[in-house]
């Protein structure tokens, strides 16, 4: 049974409980690896739990699956219908795009990155708490002069996880934790797989496979403020030939930490993109195993591509129709992939830091 536990802005007080099929339905769910994810649902106006003070914006929530907590929200927006109420509702992560430091945040010669990750929703707390804590971390790493100014919670610890190639979340029991890798390595144990010569052994309903080769870059160039750094890959340039990228780093001010920051986007971008897409057939597989960031193996051949590799769960979306029953989306990455497939996403990124940096200025 999937639950939706309402509570005011900081969590400070439950203001109901809502049950499927019961009192919501059209019920759907995402989750992803450092992003903030998504829930939606819908209520009937003639249910008593459907008032203003319930769904007002900024309510935060939490959806249970059987006492189990499966996502962690605020309610965004709402469609008000004749007999209907449709919640649309983005994850907690959302939310710390939206909170600003008061003051310059500057780390320096002997602080750790997990230290400063950590600190940032410190400071974010004091101007009213968020009701986040902090949580757990396996990350060592020391770190030098980076400097936030005017930046958003939400861009400060993408900075910093990008520096170790790490990733974040803040779990339903609303703590924060960061790790080099979320999830678990399950491949000896889980095995998505769909063969045309095998059909009956499959346990995928649906599956797609993009093969992108519009973000593969070999030559990499980090640029931060009056610093250079250029990073490459041989492999890469005796297979595809030089290709080449820039990346503005606004924020770093150390040229070890701009050395890091290039090989790690040139890692991410040296190979084409794989990026499977597969619909999990739930009679035949424990959906509730497959969780963020876990590595499984996955074996797809449909005659053309025959793709036989460990791959790390990168997105989940579920959803769950009036009588329970589950479709359970799996986006997936190569355990040596690309976490931004899209360029376009690259750019709007930088553009932000840009537009960012220059109101710091102002």
């Amino acid at each position: 049974m999937y639950t939706v536990k309402i509570y005011n802005f900081d969590f400070s007080t439950q203001l109901t409980t809502l049950f499927h099929s019961y009192d919501f339905y059209s019920f759907k769910y995402s989750t992803e690896i450092n992003k903030s994810g998504s829930c939606t649902f819908s209520i009937n106006v003639r249910n008593t739990k459907a008032v203003a003070a319930n769904f007002k914006m900024y309510n935060k929530i939490i959806v249970e699956k059987d006492g189990v907590g499966v996502f962690i929200g605020y309610v965004e927006n709402l469609k008000v219908m004749v007999n209907t109420i449709e919640v649309f509702c983005m994850g907690i992560l959302e939310l710390f795009k939206k909170r600003i430091f008061s003051h310059n945040f500057t780390t320096g010669a002997g602080d750790t990155l997990q230290s400063a990750f950590f600190e940032i929703l410190t400071l974010t707390n004091t101007d009213n708490d968020t009701g986040i804590t902090v949580g757990v971390t396996d990350v060592s790493q020391a770190i030098a002069n980076t400097n936030f100014i005017r930046s958003t919670t939400l861009d400060s610890w993408q900075k910093l996880a990008n520096l170790a190639s790490a990733e974040f979340e803040i779990t339903p029991e609303k703590k924060l934790n960061f790790y080099y890798d979320l999830g678990e390595d399950k491949s000896a144990s889980i095995v998505l797989q769909y063969k045309i010569t095998q059909i009956n052994s499959s346990n995928l309903r649906d599956f797609n496979v993009e093969v992108q080769g519009s973000d593969t870059a070999n030559r990499i160039i980090g640029i931060a403020n009056a610093l250079t750094q250029t990073e490459e890959d041989a492999t890469s340039i005796a297979e595809f030939g030089l290709l080449t990228d820039t990346f503005n780093f606004t924020q770093t001010a150390d040229s070890g930490d701009l050395a890091t920051e290039t090989q790690n986007k040139l890692n991410n971008k040296k190979l084409e993109f794989y990026s499977p897409v597969v619909v999990v057939d739930e009679q035949k597989i424990d959906t509730d195993n497959l969780n963020l960031g876990d590595t499984i193996k996955v074996i797809l051949d449909n005659g053309f591509l025959a793709l036989n590799q460990n791959e790390r769960i990168i997105k989940k979306d579920v959803t769950v129709s009036d009588n329970l029953k589950e479709e359970v989306k799996l986006n997936l990455m190569p355990t040596t992939g690309n976490l931004l497939p899209s360029s376009f996403i690259d750019a709007i990124i930088g553009m932000n830091k840009r537009i960012n940096l220059l109101e710091s200025t102002l």
